[in-house]
């Protein structure tokens, strides 16, 4: 392999990491929205789960988890 594909594929794999990293920044982003809707208690968990994009088995367990911090 010469120079110039190691550079390129180099700089290939540290795209997908910069892309995985905003993934993972946004999920996480999307798992404190609902908490804090969760804590607010204004909303159901169906439309927590619509306004965050998350399931609503992942916001059913996020809620047990809000829950269980607070007792």
């Amino acid at each position: 392999m010469n120079w110039v594909s190691l550079s390129a594929q180099m700089q290939d794999e540290r795209r997908e990491g910069r892309a995985e990293g905003r993934a993972e920044g946004r999920a996480e982003g999307k798992i404190e929205t609902a908490k804090n809707f969760i804590r607010l208690g204004k909303l159901s968990l169906e439309d927590i789960a619509s306004a965050s994009g998350l399931s609503l088995e992942v916001v059913q367990r996020l809620s047990e988890e809000v829950l269980a911090e607070e007792t």
